[in-house]
């Protein structure tokens, strides 16, 4: 993800963003964060990031990147324009960039150029190296002695319990819908499973279905008090076909 696509830290409880088509799984998608994970990311990107950042100029390793691409400007409509090593100027829509390209994207800063994704290194990262990250963040908690082992899959399977349980007590119990309101709410706005399918980037309800269903029922009934709700109902939505054309709808509270 680039730091252009992370949605304006404002004074909301939560936050929607977009994952482009390209470095999503199966659709580009809308994403939502808690104002506190915003914040965390923030004083992540001016303390430890900044940091890597000026290492990696000091030891000049981004100007030994080859096919390095400088970003020019990014505007409204969300088009990305940037100059290649050769001088040229090119332009593609944040939705088409891959992750291939955006690791070779940068920017001109006051100490010379800075990397727009976020890595925790500052330097270029496959997304499935993610796994040796959380890999070596196991070990040092086993070193410590704490018994905490994790992997983006386990994140990934927690995340979709806890959405779905969480949006299943805000339906039932925080609005108060009786069984035949909350169809029609779901005929409406459609069911907390197909949130959580989107989120996943699934194609199918059924499989999300199959593989949560057993998980969220158990959770729900042993620790109904334990999964919380949002601090503000989310609304169910189909995932869109198009990105939001501009920041404003990009940083759009769900």
């Amino acid at each position: 993800m680039l730091t252009v696509e992370l949605p304006e830290l404002g004074a909301r409880s939560y936050y929607s963003g977009w994952v482009g088509k390209a470095v999503a799984k199966r659709a580009g998608r809308f994403y939502y964060v808690s104002h506190a994970a915003r914040q965390s990311v923030e004083l992540y990107q001016v303390s430890t990031r900044q940091a890597a950042i000026r290492r990696a100029q000091r030891a000049g390793s981004y100007e030994r990147i080859a096919g390095l691409r400088v970003v020019e400007e990014v505007g409204r409509s969300r088009r990305v324009r940037w100059s290649e090593p050769d001088g040229r100027l090119r332009e593609r829509h944040l939705n088409e960039l891959t992750a291939a390209q955006r690791t070779r994207m940068f920017v001109r800063g006051e100490d010379g150029l800075e990397p727009v994704w976020l890595t925790e290194t500052g330097m270029r990262m496959a997304y499935r190296s993610w796994t040796k990250t959380f890999e070596r963040a196991s070990d040092r908690c086993k070193a410590a002695g704490v018994k905490v082992f994790a992997t983006p899959k386990m994140l990934r399977h927690s995340m979709a319990l806890r959405v779905l349980v969480s949006l299943h007590h805000a339906l039932d119990g925080r609005l108060g819908l009786s069984p035949s309101q909350r169809r029609l709410y779901e005929d409406a706005y459609g069911t907390v499973w197909t949130v959580v399918k989107d989120l996943l980037g699934r194609r199918s309800e059924e499989t999300t279905r199959e593989i949560y269903l057993e998980s969220a029922s158990h959770r729900a009934i042993r620790w109904p008090r334990a999964t919380g709700t949002p601090t503000t109902p989310v609304t169910p939505r189909a995932t869109p076909t198009t990105p939001p054309s501009s920041p404003t709808e990009q940083g759009r509270s769900p």
